[in-house]
């Protein structure tokens, strides 16, 4: 395991415009991609302390020690169970934000990823620069899917409902609750939500909160996931 800190060396200003200074862990069976994303991550905004790991076991340590902000998971391993680990971690920190990211483009593994709790997908082409960009916004509750994967993503999370019958995803939600969740579904983030309604963001995130928990869901996504479901269903 190899562990780079520049918490020290963090520009204020930097830090200051980003809002950020995450703590990263990098999961990945290969250890040296896990060990070069995380010292990549180091020269990005926002980004105070990364660590690459090849051992699921010594992830699920450094999760329960505390501290980690974004824990980055690549989920094409052939030895171990990434959508586990995914749910585990869930359970272990559930503050700790997941991202997944795998190196082919399958809309299947994504979903997985997402389901199992993941609150973005990014494939490990992409450059480091676009990461950074996913985790952080990832950290402030934002989800994000490639545009192309978008919609069979959406799709395939849609399809792994069971056969029993559900109440509306509406039901015990409050007013604003349905209002905010209605923007979500449109795409809007929580800026923008706030703006739309004239709320503060701490109250839109607040609300949020208290809609994800009412649906028995972990992220943003897997809410829109609920409500496209019920209306693909009603169609």
């Amino acid at each position: 395991m190899v562990e780079v800190n520049r918490a020290r060396h963090v520009v204020p200003e930097v830090a200051e415009a980003t809002g950020l200074a995450l703590s990263i862990l990098v999961l990945d069976a290969e250890g040296a991609l896990a060990e070069a994303v995380a010292r990549a991550l180091l020269r990005e905004e926002g980004i105070a302390r990364a660590t690459g790991v090849s051992d699921p076991g010594v992830a699920s340590s450094t999760l329960e020690r505390g501290g980690l902000d974004v824990v980055v998971v690549g989920t094409d391993a052939d030895d171990w169970d990434a959508t586990a680990f995914l749910r585990t971690a869930g359970l272990i920190c559930p503050g700790v934000t997941l991202v997944a990211m795998s190196g082919d483009h399958a809309p299947e593994r994504a979903a997985a990823a997402l389901l199992a709790g993941a609150a973005s997908w990014v494939p490990k082409q992409a450059g480091v620069q676009e990461l950074a960009t996913v985790i952080r916004a990832s950290a402030r509750g934002r989800s994000s899917v490639p545009p192309e994967l978008l919609h069979q993503v959406l799709r395939l999370m849609a399809g792994s409902a069971t056969g029993e019958e559900r109440k509306s995803v509406f039901g015990d939600l409050t007013q604003r609750e349905q209002e905010i969740l209605e923007y979500a579904v449109l795409g809007y983030s929580r800026a923008e939500i706030a703006d739309e309604l004239g709320l503060s963001i701490n109250t839109v995130r607040t609300h949020l909160q208290h809609v994800l928990r009412k649906l028995g869901v972990r992220t943003t996504l897997g809410a829109v996931t609920l409500v496209l479901r019920e209306r693909a269903g009603s169609g």
